[in-house]
């Protein structure tokens, strides 16, 4: 039922999930050194025991349980945050500032015991253009990057071994410029199942996934009320940081879904594939 009130849905199959990782033949080792040494700092959710928490930092805690909650609740498919049926609920990543966070090295990241920690690293800088120098990113037909970047980021070394869809990015083969716009390329890893929080973006984007399976929700416009233009949160939906009684953001939920009925898109993204957005 939840599922025909949505204007598309992809689901992923059995072979497609089963498929080898893009980048299955290369293996950690073999990543550049100077990367898998780099320490980056990285979300994580750990076990509370509420027991053993200060009252500020139960406060703290029962903020974030509650902006997660109506997160998972904005959900048209909710029992993908909730976790299916005697399993563990997945994590949630708020993507905010008052998240959790630790800092580890790159090697530890990938190697992680995905059972153990419940750990995310979002956004991790590859590629930076510096639109105040005008830079631009040219593309071969290959799809390897001509770049010489201005800035050198933490995983910048990564930008070697990346390969975009030229087809889809050269645009006008008439083009002799071949330039793409091209404003960043940023790395999110996660070694267990997570999600992340509603959100929107001020620029398109071209999610690649290279290794497992990504369920991306859509909806459009309108559909959600985000923070103020001035908010520290302003590309998060208002209801997450709203202090209005529970029976107030439970009207303003249901009004949101009932938006979102017949206009969201729940797309099935598969290693080696990719989503335009």
């Amino acid at each position: 039922a939840k599922i025909n009130s949505v204007a598309s849905f992809r689901h992923v199959t059995d072979e497609e999930a089963s498929k080898e990782p893009i980048f299955s033949t290369m293996s950690v080792d073999s990543l550049p050194s100077e990367v898998l040494d780099k320490l980056i700092t990285v979300q994580c959710v750990p076990n509370v025991n509420h027991k053993s928490l200060h009252p500020a930092e139960l406060d703290d805690e029962k903020i974030r349980q509650k902006a997660r909650d109506i997160d998972a609740r904005l959900s048209i498919l909710p029992n993908i945050k909730s976790g299916n049926d005697g399993e563990e609920n997945i994590p949630t990543f708020m993507g905010q500032e008052d998240q959790l966070t630790t800092c580890m090295t790159f090697r530890e990241l990938v190697t992680i015991d995905e059972h153990t920690h419940h750990v995310s690293a979002s956004q991790l800088p590859i590629l930076d253009v510096d639109e105040m120098e005008q830079e631009s990113v040219s593309l071969n037909v290959d799809g390897k990057l001509n770049h010489q970047p201005t800035a050198i980021l933490e995983l910048s070394p990564l930008a070697s071994l990346i390969r975009l869809p030229s087809y889809l990015l050269l645009g006008n083969p008439r083009n002799e410029s071949k330039d793409v716009v091209i404003q960043n390329i940023n790395l999110w890893h996660a070694p267990q199942s997570c999600c992340t929080n509603v959100h929107y973006d001020d620029h398109d984007n071209l999610l690649i996934v290279t290794n497992g399976v990504k369920i991306v929700e859509l909806c459009p416009p309108g559909c959600i009320q985000a923070s103020g233009v001035y908010s520290t949160y302003a590309n998060h939906p208002k209801l997450l940081r709203s202090s209005n009684p529970d029976e107030d953001i439970q009207r303003d939920i249901q009004s949101t879904l009932k938006r979102k009925q017949g206009s969201t898109h729940i797309v099935t993204v598969a290693a080696g594939e990719a989503l335009y957005i």
